[in-house]
Formats: structure tokens, sequence, C-alpha cells
């Protein structure tokens, strides 16, 4: 159906269909009739795009664009609508004019006079950015079909120099894909990169907005000024201070997530940076320095992930250094905002194969953030890895990422990497299975003996802690089929080293020895056989390094995973069995009490940014706060206490238990100073 017919048209395309149906195939057509209907665009079609500009652009007065912050806009175009217009319905009209931009911009073909004409009237900032949003997704479709308005260009560049962040934003993606880019992006590069250095916070995340839009789609014309720019980015932005007191966050010092409207400008620009190195490593992907742009960026956002959402190093104990991140990033909820761009960044990357070999060597940073101590980093995180592998985006190491959720207190976040890997395994084919799950076995071995709480003791965070972990793998992936490569899998570990030194082959060799046992007892439990696997398997060299025969037969011979440990799991799992029902009654109990973290709203926020900068097509309607994890203050029987009496929660992620007893030492020494 031609997405430019209007509804006369379709009413009448429709007479005709119906009529030839009939007196042709008489016995279709009813089921024609419905096929035809919801082939063709009778909801929203270009006849709809005048009414829905219409409601967004009723004003009072006209605003000024650059001026306002991103809160401040929606404040003043809420109180720019007309008294007569309803607030509901403009939210709407909004909604689906960002929706079609996003998905179906044809529809704007008829209409871009009018949407000039509304960038020029600048009648309310909901009817700006919807109009320049409506024309830079019009434009990226690179057809000829442009508004025919000498002075248009002229405008966007003064929009683009503006201190509003998403209308900077979409009239710099305009100008790149305009008729006459070349000449209206030399004019925005240059201004910017002279401007950028002595602009305020504000103006900083909007030029930072338009300089990434500059870097994906005019990346030649970007380079011409890029070294200034990224000096001063990594030299100077990313390393300014935030403080703490600036942010409008109730109780910052309480909770590790806020809405993004709360953040400081800094905060906003800082993950602004790590957007825009993406897209410029983006625009080199089929260069040959393609290599030689993406490392320093995945270094970049690795090391952010190491430094707990902070682009600056610290040394010194672990509440030291929380201390002094806060101090520098503005608080927990801003590194929590800054690590969650960051892993999104880098699975962006990791959807390229020519930028993929920096991201796989430093693989378990990226996969601890699973275990984020911040509920919503974790959530969300989690969230875009399956939906990219679902998608087959990321390649097949990237699965290993999932298993490392069986230990979230937050049953939403397991349960939704349990359904993701038992609907992806239905979905494929044998073949599709080995390659996705089955062989990334060793690959998960080696990342549990990467992780940075790995512990041989018999406590709870130790060794059955470990045995979790490789039972929640074998308890998804394994099955009468495929059971005895993974038990040849788990033994092929033993004729190998790791990459990283004979620390950690020490520990792929217990771990081995631990997925042996759990197979077995899995094959046990479920009359299972295990039979030799009779053909050969490749490990893989970029971690691992081959051995010669001798020193195999010697591993081989050594024993890692003793009797004695084998009794601690045993005893473990039988306490935990014990403690279930008590548990259960425990965790009902916490829902009615549960405290939450941060205020959130109520019904969905309109802002999509956060999205839009994720993937390269963009633009989708806005996605819902996630709800707040629920905690029970009341469990003082599942809590241990530090030196202090702090409690903390034990049934934290494996990466999360140690910060987080850090930060409740930190809070527990700064309670006591106050009290003195």
């Amino acid at each position: 159906m031609d997405p430019q017919t209007n509804l006369s048209g379709l009413v009448k395309a429709r007479h005709e269909f119906i009529k030839v149906v009939e007196k042709d195939i008489p016995s279709l057509s009813t089921t024609m009739q419905i096929f035809f209907r919801r082939a063709s665009l009778w909801l929203i079609n270009p006849s709809s795009i005048p009414t829905l500009l219409d409601i967004v652009s009723t004003s009072r007065s006209p605003g000024s664009p650059g001026k306002a912050s991103r809160n401040k806009k929606k404040t003043q175009s809420a109180s720019q609508v007309d008294e007569t217009v309803d607030v509901k319905l403009m939210d709407v009209a909004q909604r689906l004019l960002l929706f079609i931009a996003k998905s179906l911009p044809e529809l704007f073909y008829s209409h871009l006079p009018r949407l000039a004409k509304e960038v020029h009237a600048n009648k309310t900032a909901v009817s700006l950015e919807a109009s320049l949003r409506a024309l830079a997704s019009v434009a990226r479709l690179g057809t000829d079909q442009h508004p025919n308005d000498q002075k248009l260009d002229s405008v966007m560049i003064k929009t683009a120099l503006g201190g509003d962040r998403a209308y900077a934003k979409y009239a710099a993606r305009y100008l790149s894909n305009s008729k006459e880019k070349d000449k209206s992006t030399q004019t925005l590069v240059d201004k910017l990169a002279t401007m950028l250095p002595k602009a305020d916070d504000e103006h900083i995340v909007a030029h930072v907005a338009a300089l990434a839009e500059l870097a994906r789609y005019m990346p030649a014309t970007f380079e011409e000024k890029s070294e200034d720019i990224v000096r001063f980015l990594f030299k100077d932005l990313v390393h300014r201070p935030v403080e703490q007191d600036s942010m409008d966050i109730d109780n910052a010092d309480e909770v590790e997530w806020c809405p993004k409207e709360q953040l400081h400008p800094l905060v906003i620009a800082k993950c602004g940076v790590m957007r825009l190195l993406v897209n410029r490593c983006l625009a080199h992907t089929r260069g040959d320095d393609a290599e030689k742009v993406s490392q320093p960026v995945a270094k970049l956002l690795m090391d952010v992930l190491d430094g707990d959402g902070s682009f600056t190093p610290y040394e010194g104990d672990e509440v030291d250094r929380d201390r002094l991140k806060d101090m520098r990033e503005g608080g927990a909820p801003s590194r929590s905002h800054i690590r969650l761009k960051a892993a999104k960044c880098l699975l962006r990357l990791a959807q390229e194969k020519s930028l993929l070999p920096p991201i796989i060597s430093r693989l378990p940073s990226l996969a601890l953030v699973a275990q984020d101590f911040c509920w919503e980093v974790r959530s969300l995180f989690i969230t875009k890895l399956t939906i990219l592998l679902s998608s087959n985006k990321l390649q097949p190491v990237f699965n290993t990422i999932v298993f490392l959720t069986c230990h979230d207190v937050e049953t939403n976040i397991l349960q939704r990497a349990k359904n993701y890997v038992l609907v992806q395994q239905r979905k494929l084919n044998p073949k599709q299975r080995l390659i996705f799950f089955d062989i990334i076995f060793v690959r998960y071995l080696h990342l549990l003996a990467h992780h940075p709480d790995f512990e041989v003791s018999e406590n709870e965070e130790g060794l059955p802690a470990l045995a979790k972990y490789v039972g929640f793998f074998v308890e998804l992936v394994a099955n009468a089929d495929n059971v005895s490569l993974l038990y040849h899998l788990a033994q092929q570990c033993k004729t190998v080293r790791d990459n990283a030194g004979h620390t950690f082959s020490e520990r792929l060799y217990l771990l081995s020895e631990l997925a042996e046992y759990v197979i077995k007892q899995r094959a046990q439990e479920l009359s299972w056989t295990i039979p030799a696997y009779p053909e050969r398997v490749h490990m893989p060299m970029d971690i691992f390094k081959s051995l010669p025969p001798e020193t195999v037969k010697e591993i081989r011979k050594t024993v890692y995973l003793t009797d004695e440990m084998i009794e601690w799991i045993i005893e473990m799992e039988k306490a935990r069995k014990s403690a279930q029902p008590k548990a259960r009654k425990r965790r009902a109990k916490a829902e009615t009490k549960a405290k939450r973290p941060a205020k959130r709203k109520k019904k969905n926020d309109t802002d999509s940014e956060d999205q839009e900068d994720e993937s390269d097509d963009e633009e989708i309607s806005s996605v819902a706060e996630p709800p707040a994890p629920t905690v029970d203050e009341s469990m003082s029987e599942d809590s241990e206490s530090d030196a202090n009496g702090t409690a903390v929660n034990p049934d934290l992620g494996r990466g999360a238990r140690s910060r987080a007893k850090a930060k409740a030492l930190h809070r527990g020494r700064k309670y006591k100073k106050h009290d003195g």
C-alpha cells in the first residue's frame, strides 16, 4: 500500500477493490476486505498529519528555542497550550508524530512545506521539536523529497547552535542529510568547534548532541576538526567535576538512580560524549582506520565500567574511592546513568564485526553490568542485551552474560533471562543452538574464571555460588542430546591455559571439574547417559593457548575439586532447600512494605532520547520508567551487618556484595560523624 495515499484516495481504492473482488471471486470477498483493511493505513495516513500539527502548534505566544532546558521546555509548552486544547490530546498528538517520524516518515512527503513553516513560526516547543524530527527523518531517507525553502538551512544552523539538546540534534541531522549538506555542515562544524570550549553547561549538552550527528552522517567534514574536538572531550569535558549539591535529587545520598531530567547538564553531556565517540567509530567501520579509531573509545568505555561510572581513576580503599567518585561525577545516580550509557555504547559497537576485538578482550568488564548494584542499570542492560541477541545483532559469545543473572534477587530480571534462553532454544534449529548456546559453555567457564568475586570457600559466596552459576547454565541448556558435548567441553578446559596467566588457568581447571560434577548430577537426576563425544572440538584460541601433551597429562591427574569441596556444595544446597519456605514467606511480606529508591512518574515519559541514542535507526515512542525493585526493611534475618552494625542485603548479585558493604560502611561512618 502506498503510504502517500490520503484518506479519500484510500476510500475510493477500497470501494473499487471490493467491487472487483465481489464480481470475480465472491467467496473471498470477506477475507479480502479484512486483508485490505489490515494492509492499509486507515487510522494514520497523510490526511492525519495536518490535524496532528494543528493540535501541537496551538499556543498563546511563541516560544524561543535554545533558551530552556529539557524540563523548562516541557513546562513552557504546557503553559503555552490554548485552554480549549486538551493537554492529553496534545500529548497523544506529539507521540503519534514522533512515532511516524520513526516508523514511516514517508507520510510527511506531502507536508514538507507545512513542517518548514512550523520551524520558522516556532509556535510551541512541542511543535518545533516534532517538526524538526519529522524533517530530519525525511532527509535521512536519502530521497529527492526536500522542502523548497531557501531560508530553512540558515534557520537550522541557528537552531543547531542553540542551547536545547533535542533541537540541536535534529537540526544537525537534517543539515547532514540535506541537499546543501556539504556547505551547511562545514559552517556548522567550524562554529561548533570554536564555541564548544567556551560554552556553558546547557550549551555544551546541545553542542555535543549536534556534533554526534555530524560525526555519524558527515564523517569527512567532522574529521577536519576532529583532532581539536576529541582532545577537548577526552582531556577536559569528561573530567569536569559535578557538584552533588547541584543535582535536583531528593535523598541523593540514599538512592542509586533518578530520572534523567534530574541529572546535572554535565552528566548528560558526558553521556553525549560517549555517543559522539561511538558514532565516530560507526562512521569508520568500513575504513582502514576502524581499529585505530575504535580502540581508544572501547578502552575509555571499559575504563568507565571498571571505574564504577567515573571517567577518572582513583587509588585508595573502596570507601574513599566511592566518596571521591561521588564528588567528581555528582553522586551515585549520575554514575549509574554513566555506567548504563557506557554499557549500551559498547553493545552498539559490538554489532560491528570490525569493532568487536577490543570488546571481546575485556568482556568480563561489560558482563559485570548484569550484576550492577543498581537495579535499573541491571534491568535496562539485560533488556537491551536480550533484544539485540534475539535479533541476531550480537555474536553468540554475548549469550554468556545472560547466565550471570542467576544470583539476582529480583525475579523479573532472572525471569527475563530464563525466558530469553528458553524461547531462543525453541526457535533455533539444532545447528544454531549448537553455535549460540552449546559451544559457548567454554567461554562461560572462562568468564567465571575472570569474575572479580571468584572465591573458593565453603561460605555462600564461595564455591556454592560458583556451582549455582554452572548449574544455571546446565539447567537451561543441557538435554539428553547435548549433555555429552557439554561434558566433553568441560573436560577440554584442562587441555589449555588461559592467556591471562597461571592464576586464571588454575581457576579454569577448578571450574572444569566443577562443571563435570554438576553435569553428572543433572544427568543422574534425569536418567541421562553421558557417552563419549565422538567429534573433535576446537577451543577458542583468542582466550586460550594450547599445552603440550605432557603438561595436559599432568593437569588431568591433578584433582582441583576435592571431596571436601563437594561436601560444601551439598551442604549449602541442603540448607538452601530447607530454608526455601521461610524465605518465600518473608519475600511476600517485603512486597507490601516496599520502599522506592526514587520518586517515579506515573505515566510514560515523553522524552525518547535515551532509546534513539542507542540505535542507528533511532526515534521511537517513549518507554515507561521501570518499576522500582522491592526492598524489605524488616528482613533482619536475611541481612548481614558490618563492623558498624549497618545491614547489608546478602541476596545482592555476586558482583554487588562487596561494593554494597563498602557503601554501607561509608554511610555508617558519615552518620557517626554527624552524631558526634
